[in-house]
């Protein structure tokens, strides 16, 4: 890195940015057939199909966005007026809709930060069963030997090398209804609220299983880096604390290629901070601190890619309920993480990602429409957290405090 240039934060804006030079493209589909059929993959014929790519421009206050709400609306009235004159609902309407429905909440994503790309590797599988062998997922393994070449057999690709290891695919689900109260006393309900919470959510959620996990791991010593007491400076005390916790990591073996330590598969390192630190610690881990009698100098910028700044996720806090606040817990002040991003360290399996089941409301109820949102799959971190086993410490992540 050169001098005066500082590490990068890795925030919405530059994972947005990311997607967009890279043209990173979704498929949106709404599909026929009931949900068993296709989470089993037994029907794949789709109503509605459409490949969105991602773009630099902002989506939330947008004139697309607008145009697109406008069609929503349209769709809607139509459905209801298909309803009140007791006719069959359009299927091609109602595909077009739920479509539509998707591509807000993929574009909202979008500017929104998700690390889970980021810190895991992500296999995206819709034919996943339940319950999944990691083993399925790592790469085969071999290598080359000399052979005479007369009926001597050559040495074989093994495809079952890695340890067995068992995991399980979970739901995880939320809902909204549409009441009757809504439709008649509330002018402010807003379906574009709805979808930017429905987007809110997904990626509370998605960090959360990623930086959530990490944050509530219990690390011990040959995991952990205590804060350097010794030196002249502040700065000069976080630049050594840090550094020292790079060699640490640097030190741990991957679970799996167990001849390799960490330092030795240029990983690429990121550091999770509070954002309350990012002032004191970005310029000095970047290289420039202040030494002994108050003097500004340049020294080598440590070997971090990017800082992720996460305090909490977007709804933290936030009351749900009457009595319960929601709780997407982050980095504290004053304490720090590096993760190294290796093959196979961190992995986060999607069968299915976000999904729409919608439909007309409960009588009884008095709700108008009712609409639930799924998704299928699990995040693997046990490899990355690590662990101390027979003296060998593995894993990928080290956990530090700043000094004073």
């Amino acid at each position: 890195m050169e001098k005066d240039q500082l590490i990068p934060v890795i925030d919405g804006d530059v994972l947005h940015q990311r997607m967009a030079n890279t043209r990173l493209s979704r498929n949106i589909g709404v599909y026929q057939g009931n949900a068993k059929d296709n989470l089993n993959m037994e029907q794949v014929a789709s109503y509605y199909n459409q490949d969105i790519v991602v773009t630099s421009a902002a989506w939330r206050d947008s004139d697309r966005r607008a145009r697109l709400h406008n069609s929503i609306r349209d769709l809607r009235a139509r459905l209801e007026a298909q309803k009140n004159a007791n006719q069959g609902l359009d299927s091609a309407t109602i595909s077009e809709l739920m479509g539509a429905y998707f591509i807000d909440i993929v574009r909202l994503s979008d500017e929104m930060p998700d690390y889970t790309g980021t810190l895991t590797t992500v296999f995206n599988r819709p034919d996943m069963p339940k319950d999944i062998n990691l083993r399925d997922f790592l790469p085969y393994t071999g290598m080359e030997r000399e052979i005479n070449g007369s009926n001597d057999s050559v040495p074989l690709i093994e495809e079952a090398a890695a340890e067995k290891v068992l995991i399980s695919l979970v739901i995880k689900a939320f809902g909204h209804k549409n009441s009757l109260y809504d439709v008649v006393f509330n002018p402010f309900w807003d379906i574009n609220r709805l979808m930017e919470t429905a987007a809110t959510i997904r990626i509370d959620s998605r960090n959360d299983d990623v930086i959530g996990k990490i944050v509530k791991a219990t690390y011990d010593a040959n995991h952990s880096q205590a804060p350097v007491t010794t030196s002249d400076t502040r700065d000069l005390r976080i630049y050594e604390t840090v550094d020292r916790a790079i060699d640490k990591l640097y030190r741990l073996f991957h679970p799996q290629f167990i001849r390799k330590r960490i330092g030795e598969m240029n990983p690429r390192i990121y550091m999770l901070l509070n954002p309350m630190d990012r002032r004191k610690v970005q310029p000095v881990v970047s290289g420039g601190l202040v030494g002994a009698g108050g003097l500004r100098q340049m020294v080598n910028a440590l070997p971090i890619d990017g800082i992720i700044p996460y305090a909490h996720g977007i709804q933290h806090g936030l009351p749900w309920g009457q009595v319960e606040a929601l709780d997407f817990p982050g980095v504290k002040e004053n304490e720090f993480y590096l993760v190294a991003v290796t093959p196979y360290g961190g992995m986060t399996f999607i069968k299915r990602d976000l999904t729409l089941e919608t439909g007309t409301g409960s009588v009884l109820q008095l709700s108008r429409e009712e609409r639930a949102w799924y998704r299928i799959g699990v995040t693997f971190m046990d490899w990355l957290i690590g662990k101390t086993e027979d003296g060998v410490a593995y894993g990928g992540i080290i956990k530090g405090t700043f000094p004073e």
